[in-house]
């Protein structure tokens, strides 16, 4: 469970004994993600993908004007997708992002986030699936 979460749970139970189960570590991992995901950092696009990471750093570049319906563009979003998890969430690991067109929405694309967790679960693998809007928005579900 990651820092910011005990400090707003409900309950007192010391964290030597808060050992999450695979829903509520999976819940926990996508709330991390929908934080990180919707976040804009001050970085270009280059400029995110050649940075190394810090507190200043977390977070995605500008989505803004990259077309759903480009596959150069959803390549594009992959990797800042990809590389922004690698940077800013430590619990997963081999990390993989596939964008595709939404066929029933043209301004949207379909993101899936495939991952191992690292540390309790043991290299249990999780899937994610994103969902980009105009908006620059992204929600995240649990697949």
């Amino acid at each position: 469970m990651l820092f910011f979460d005990r400090l707003c749970a409900a309950d007192s139970v010391p964290a030597q004994k808060q050992t999450p189960v695979a829903g509520d570590l999976r819940d926990s991992l996508r709330r991390e993600l929908l934080r990180l995901l919707n976040t804009r950092n001050g970085l270009s696009r280059a400029q995110f993908l050649a940075c190394e990471g810090s507190v200043l750093h977390y977070g995605l570049p500008d989505l803004l004007g990259l077309c759903p319906q480009s596959d150069a563009d959803l390549q594009g979003v992959s990797q800042l997708v990809e590389h922004g998890i690698r940077l800013f969430e430590p619990r997963l690991i081999d990390v993989r992002v596939q964008a595709r067109r939404d066929p029933a929405d043209a301004v949207r694309a379909r993101l899936t986030v495939e991952a191992s967790v690292l540390a309790a679960s043991a290299g249990q693998r999780v899937e994610f699936a994103v969902v980009l809007d105009d908006a620059d928005t992204l929600r995240v579900d649990c697949a």
